[in-house]
């Protein structure tokens, strides 16, 4: 196992980071020697992820709620796809302003596309479980080791889902605001039902002609 550990890592290729981004990592009390603990992981990620995907679609597509969500067996093969790669940027990113801005714009997605908090931390759950178990067994000569760079990885998927479902948030009440704003803009109607009676709705509001008469 030492050998997978060994293996080249992954290069990280830094970017701009922003003081809200230093602020957010120092948090998580993410830092360098992070990055470092789980980029060893990613020969051993390679090595398995394909496994994990596919006991995961085979896990969820049983529960009607899940399922729903997928229209077609190509859909499913191409958010695998994503999926895979969402999964290797997690070991293998710089966490920059590029990454959080790229996780928050998931973040946006998810809530459009009906993907709710329930599902989406159930999907990491079953990630962040599958990937440990295996970490667990293919370095069971060094438990030490594999349990510190879990860790590490698990310190950093809590750092990846808050901003995703930060973003999540920010989605949704955008969306109820602006409902409530073009329902409040409706003109209502006011119907006469007989002399000195009106009838007015209680959605929307008055427009001004309607207002003074």
């Amino acid at each position: 196992m030492n050998e997978l550990l060994s293996g080249p890592h992954r290069a990280h290729h830094s970017g701009a980071t922003s003081n809200a981004t230093h602020d957010a990592l120092a948090w998580f009390d993410l830092g360098q020697v992070d990055r470092d603990q789980a980029a060893r992981l990613g020969p051993i990620s390679d090595q398995v992820a394909d496994q994990i995907i596919e006991e995961f679609y085979a896990h969820i597509l049983r529960f009607d709620n899940a399922a729903q969500k997928f229209t077609s067996k190509g859909q499913i093969e191409q958010v695998k796809a994503g999926q895979e790669k969402y999964f290797t940027d997690l070991i293998s990113a710089e966490f920059d302003d590029a990454y959080v801005a790229d996780r928050r714009r998931i973040g946006g997605i998810h809530e459009v596309a009906g993907i709710t908090p329930t599902l989406y931390i159930g999907s990491y759950a079953y990630y962040l479980h599958r990937l440990g178990t295996l970490i667990g067994d293919m370095m069971a000569e060094d438990p030490a080791t594999a349990f510190r760079l879990f860790l590490s990885l698990a310190k950093i998927a809590h750092f990846d889902m808050a901003l995703a479902l930060e973003t999540y948030v920010e989605t949704r009440e955008a969306t109820i605001e602006r409902q409530q704003r073009l329902m409040s803009e409706l003109p209502t109607p006011v119907l006469k039902l007989k002399q000195g009676l009106l009838l007015i709705p209680v959605v929307g509001m008055l427009d001004q002609s309607r207002r003074a008469a």
